[in-house]
Parts: structure tokens; C-alpha cells; sequence
């Protein structure tokens, strides 16, 4: 079996990688543009980039999905009509 940590690892690396898929290549290409205007390497551009996008990926992944999951839910869910007594 998998250890929990693991588990819990991987499971979060899951959820992660929708968030970066969205913000790593806008976000990304203007890091790495900003960082190659200001002087610094193109490796370390990157770096950088690597580093934000997957900050922006973990904190989307455990601080905004888990509070706006129930609330999209409900909005998306209708609402059983309450039946009126007789």
C-alpha cells in the first residue's frame, strides 16, 4: 500500500495541475520576458517562473477550489421545489 503522505502528496499534486495549466504559459512567458529585461538569466527567468506558477497552482489547489467547490455546486444544482401541504 501507499503511504498517507505519499497519498496525500500525489493527490495534491492533482489537484495542482489544472491551476497551472491555466497560469503557466501567460503568467510564465511574462516572467521570464520581465526577468530577460531586468538583466537576469534566461535559466533563472524560468526558475522564477517554475517557482511562481506553482505557488499560484498550490494556492489555488488548497485555498480558493476547496472554498468555491460548494458554492459553484449549489449555484449549479437546482433546488428540490418544497412540497405544499394539502
Amino acid at each position: 500500500t501507499i503511504p498517507d503522505s505519499l497519498a496525500s502528496f500525489v493527490r495534491l499534486c492533482g489537484a495542482m495541475s489544472y491551476p497551472l495549466y491555466l497560469v503557466h504559459q501567460v503568467v510564465g512567458y511574462r516572467i521570464i520576458r520581465l526577468s530577460d529585461n531586468l538583466g537576469i538569466t534566461t535559466e533563472l527567468g524560468v526558475e522564477l517562473e517554475v517557482v511562481f506558477c506553482t505557488g499560484v497552482a498550490w494556492v489555488a489547489a488548497k485555498l480558493v477550489e476547496p472554498r468555491l467547490t460548494p458554492v459553484i455546486s449549489n449555484a449549479l444544482t437546482p433546488q428540490r421545489q418544497q412540497r405544499r401541504p394539502a
